[in-house]
């Protein structure tokens, strides 16, 4: 144990082993691409409100999971007066995202363990959804990146799904969210600058 630098606190160093290092890397990108995943659909829900991104965050980062995100976003866009198959399509998008947030729960919160013998690395899954379940299930890197890659793809299709929003709903209020301070997002598909502001869509008057 070493000393920091900043206050004389003590530093910890986890012990890592070697062995799960592949695994451990995939997590980290499986996580950090479903967190940007959340971030575009509270971006969106800041938008839709038209709050100052920092006054939505005291909000949103009390929704755990994409189920009370996509509600919310349901109920936004009936305020903003959105027609039926608009609705309908980020309903059927909403169930897609909560599958995919099951798998990234799992794979996230479950303990990681390897089989002496084989040397496979396994998920000790334990569960209790009306059913009680213990058991080992073998997880290999390939499969964690293949969630990721899923993950990435929804992020470009919520895009996408957000300019339709913007395309069909009648202009509603964006001045509070436009002229606020925060972390803009670079949507993905968009050309535009992401260092640079970008010039506020037409809207009705706040």
């Amino acid at each position: 144990m070493s000393l920091s630098p900043r206050g004389g606190l003590p530093v910890l160093k986890p012990k890592l082993k070697r062995s799960f290092n592949k695994h451990m890397t995939a997590l980290g990108h499986m996580s950090a691409m479903w967190a940007a995943l959340e971030h575009a659909v509270n971006d969106m829900l800041w938008e839709l409100a038209n709050v100052e991104r920092r006054a939505g965050a005291c909000f949103t980062a009390q929704m755990i999971g994409p189920g009370p995100r996509f509600r919310a976003l349901v109920a936004m866009l009936q305020v903003r007066e959105a027609k039926k198959p608009l609705i309908e399509e980020v309903n059927r998008f909403g169930i897609k995202i909560g599958g995919l947030g099951a798998q990234r729960n799992r794979y996230a919160h479950d303990v990681w363990t390897r089989n002496i013998e084989t040397k496979e690395i396994m998920r000790i899954v334990i569960t209790s959804d009306k059913q009680q379940v213990t058991e080992f299930v073998v997880t290999t890197v390939e499969e964690i990146d293949h969630l990721t890659a899923k993950i990435q793809n929804c992020i470009k299709d919520f895009d996408a799904l957000c300019e339709r929003m913007r395309s069909e709903l009648s202009p509603w209020p964006r001045t509070q969210y436009e002229q606020s301070h925060g972390i803009r997002r670079h949507r993905i598909g968009r050309k535009s600058d992401p260092t640079k502001r970008a010039r506020p869509p037409k809207s009705s008057p706040a």
